[in-house]
């Protein structure tokens, strides 16, 4: 779990669109304040959020290569 929001602020801080800096942020706070109960859900959400970020926007190689990383820890942790 630390490694995902560590990705996510990494991502705020490359982000060169204000909102996706924004969105990047609000995920890693409320990855930080989640209960375990709720985790599971929480982590499906983002990464089909995150998913749907990559099909819309468009960004730079640095960002999307961050996103992806982000993608694949979602996904170990939900498949595991």
């Amino acid at each position: 779990m630390k490694t995902i929001i560590k990705t996510l602020l990494e991502l705020a801080d490359i982000s060169d669109n204000e909102n996706r800096t924004e969105l990047y942020k609000g995920m890693a706070d409320k990855l930080r304040n989640v209960t375990e109960d709720n985790q599971f859900h929480l982590m499906e959400c983002f990464y089909r959020n995150l998913c749907g970020l990559m099909v819309h926007t468009e960004m730079g190689g640095t960002e999307y290569n961050k996103v992806m990383q982000c993608l694949e820890s979602f996904h170990n942790f939900l498949v595991k």
